[in-house]
C-alpha cells in the first residue's frame, strides 16, 4: 500500500470481499490460484464500476462469477491466452472481447456511461497490467479534477 502514497487515493485494508468493494468505483482482483474460487457473486458488482482482473493466469483460475462477465464489455490483452487462462475461460469461444490496447490508444471508448462495467481480464503480462493501471489512474485523475 505504500506504493500508492501521495496519489490522492484512499487505501483501506478490508477483511471481507463485501467490505472491500462497498462503494468502490474501481475493483482490482489478483489471483494465481488454480481452482475456481468465486469471490464476487453477480449481485455484488453494480453499475459504473471498473474491474481489472489481473494475476497469474491458469486453467481454472476465476474470481468473478461468470454472470458478471456476461453483463458487460470485456477487454483483454491477448484473446487466445485469456480465453484459456483468464476469467473468460468459461464463456463461449465467440463471446465478444476487445483488446485493451485499443482503449489505451484512444480508438475505442472503454466505459461509455454509468450503466456499464469496463472489465479488463488480464493474465499476468506485467507490462500490460501496469499500463492498464496507469490508464485507470489517468481517468481517475481527470474525473477528480472535473468534479472537484
Amino acid at each position: 500500500m505504500s506504493n500508492l502514497t501521495g496519489l490522492g487515493l484512499d487505501v483501506i485494508a478490508c477483511t471481507t470481499p463485501v467490505e472491500a468493494i462497498s462503494g468502490a468505483e474501481i475493483i482490482i482482483t489478483y489471483s494465481a490460484g488454480k481452482q475456481c474460487a468465486i469471490i464476487f457473486s453477480d449481485n455484488m458488482i453494480g453499475a459504473g464500476v471498473h474491474i481489472n482482473a489481473i494475476g497469474g493466469g491458469c486453467l481454472g483460475k476465476t474470481i468473478l462469477h461468470s454472470n458478471i462477465l456476461r453483463r458487460y464489455n470485456i477487454f483483454v490483452e491477448y484473446p487466445p491466452e485469456t480465453r484459456i487462462k483468464g476469467e473468460i475461460q468459461y464463456l463461449p469461444e465467440d463471446h465478444p472481447v476487445t483488446e485493451i490496447w485499443k482503449v489505451e490508444a484512444g480508438t475505442i471508448v472503454g466505459l461509455k456511461n454509468d450503466q456499464k462495467i469496463m472489465l479488463v481480464d488480464s493474465v499476468g503480462f506485467a507490462t500490460e497490467d501496469f499500463t492498464s493501471l496507469r490508464h485507470v489512474l489517468k481517468i481517475f485523475r481527470k474525473q477528480s479534477s472535473l468534479s472537484g
